[in-house]
C-alpha cells in the first residue's frame, strides 16, 4: 500500500516518463499537443492539472509507427491502463470499467479519455510525429451537488477513493500503460 502523498508530491514515475503540473487554465491535451508540436515536449512527458473537481492528465508519445485505425488501439491501450490504475487505487468493490471513451465507476461515469494526434495523422497512413493521449477525470462532484444527484456520472470520492492523490493517479496510469505498451510489443 502506498503511503498517501500530499497534492504537491511530485508523481513517482517508472523510468522514461517526466511530469510537470501545469498552472494555466486551459485544455491539458491542447497545451502538450502544442508544445509537442513545437518540439518543447517529447515522448514520456506528462502534463496535469488538479482543478476542483478535476484531474486532467496528458502523455506525449511519438509514434514509430502509423498508428491503424486513427489510434484507436493506443486510446484502447490508455483506457486500459487507467482502468487498471483505478482498480489497484479504489477499495475492492469498487467495479471500474471501460465503455467507449469514458470510465465509468459503479457503471457511473467518471472520466473520460481521448486521442489528439497532429492533422493529417488521423487517417493511419504516415507515422505522426506526436500523439498526445489525454484523460479528464471527475475527483470530487461539484460543491453543493448532492451525491446520486445525477445517477449517471460519479467521482472518485464518492466510489472510496477520497483518499487518493492527484500525483498517485497519475503515476499509476504511467505504469500501467508502459505494462500495456510492453504486452503488445510481447
Amino acid at each position: 500500500m502506498h503511503e498517501l502523498m500530499h497534492h504537491t508530491d511530485v508523481p513517482d514515475l517508472p523510468p522514461l516518463f517526466s511530469a510537470r503540473l501545469v498552472a494555466a487554465e486551459g485544455d491539458v491535451a491542447l497545451q502538450a499537443a502544442q508544445a509537442a508540436a513545437r518540439g518543447e515536449l517529447g515522448a514520456g512527458d506528462i502534463l496535469w492539472r488538479e482543478e476542483d473537481e478535476w484531474l486532467r492528465l496528458a502523455l506525449v508519445l511519438e509514434p514509430d509507427t502509423p498508428l491503424a485505425e486513427g489510434g484507436a488501439a493506443l486510446l484502447r491501450q490508455w483506457l486500459e491502463a487507467v482502468r487498471l490504475a483505478l482498480v489497484r487505487l479504489l477499495p475492492p468493490l469498487v467495479t471500474v470499467e471501460v465503455a467507449d471513451d469514458a470510465l465509468l465507476l459503479n457503471g457511473a461515469t467518471a472520466g473520460t479519455a481521448r486521442l489528439v494526434l497532429p492533422k493529417g495523422a488521423e487517417d493511419g497512413e504516415r507515422v505522426a510525429e506526436w500523439a498526445v493521449l489525454a484523460l479528464d477525470l471527475r475527483l470530487r462532484l461539484p460543491s453543493g451537488e448532492e451525491p446520486g444527484a445525477q445517477p449517471e456520472r460519479t467521482a472518485l470520492a464518492e466510489e472510496g477513493g477520497a483518499q487518493i492523490t492527484a500525483p498517485q493517479i497519475v503515476a499509476e496510469c504511467a505504469r500501467y500503460f508502459l505494462l500495456q505498451l510492453d504486452e503488445a510489443a510481447a
